[in-house]
């Protein structure tokens, strides 16, 4: 099951409609996913796309606002 399917399951569930019950949805089922992965010892992380310009010569690349 996915994070779309879960979401769209409780909204339709509840009847909700608007943008705003969509986020706090989402929101809701984020903070159940980390307290349960936290409670049973597992470490979360989150996909991100980071990307930068290199130059010829360059030794090394910082990546700045990635945790």
């Amino acid at each position: 099951m996915t994070f779309t399917t879960i979401k769209t399951e409780i909204k339709e569930r509840l009847n909700l409609t608007s943008t705003e019950a969509d986020t706090r949805v989402g929101r809701l089922i984020n903070q159940s996913y980390r307290r349960i992965t936290s409670d049973i010892g597992l470490h979360t992380s989150r996909e991100t796309s980071v990307s930068t310009t290199t130059s010829i010569g360059s030794a090394s690349i910082t990546f700045t606002s990635v945790e």
